[in-house]
């Protein structure tokens, strides 16, 4: 596979088709992360078409101070903040996760269960502190290495590591407060 310095390159170089490539690459990670953060389908569509407009017009000064993949999140994560510190009214419906793939057909029940639980953490993930948040979003749904989470939120890798521990210490303590919301749907 080509690397994204080379991709970068030739489309400074002229070949247009390079940028493409970069889009296809990462047009779906960047929409998904929107969407966990915004919980708005078109909203997390238009700000994935906003990153890739300001990437086009930043990429020819690209300074490689960091990847290109923590460079796009970052883009990304600056739209999203933006947009939740401006849109105090985004309150949504909380998003359909993977399981409710079309073509699936688990049995109802099950289903339903599976929904509650999802909600249940999505609200404790809701109810973090922002940076505490994207760190957990990029960490855990985008497997980003807590470098490169570091590099997309301009802070140090040991602020990175403890936004990350803060947060699973919180949802620890969310679900151990909330044990009777387990108890109801297993018992």
């Amino acid at each position: 596979m080509v690397s994204d310095e080379s991709l970068i390159q030739r489309y400074k170089d002229g070949d247009e088709s390079a940028f493409n490539e970069l889009i296809r690459r990462y047009q779906k990670s960047i929409y998904f992360l929107s969407l966990r953060m915004v919980k708005d389908h078109e909203k997390a569509d238009e700000i994935t078409q906003r990153t890739f407009i300001n990437v086009f017009r930043g990429i020819t000064g690209f300074r490689k101070k960091s990847s290109f993949k923590t460079w796009i999140y970052q883009v990304t994560i600056n739209l999203c903040r933006n947009y939740l510190r401006n849109d105090k009214a985004n309150i949504s419906e909380p998003i359909e996760m993977a399981s409710n793939i079309p073509g699936k057909s688990p049995d109802p029940v099950k289903a339903i269960f599976n929904q509650e639980i999802k909600n249940f953490l999505q609200t404790a993930i809701d109810n973090l502190p922002e940076r505490q948040r994207t760190t957990l979003i990029l960490k855990v749904y985008h497997e980003f290495t807590f470098l490169e989470i570091a590099q997309s939120l301009n802070c140090s890798v040991g602020t990175a590591k403890a936004n990350f521990h803060q947060a699973i210490k919180k949802l620890r303590n969310f679900v151990k407060n909330n044990e009777n919301f387990f108890k109801e749907k297993v018992g």
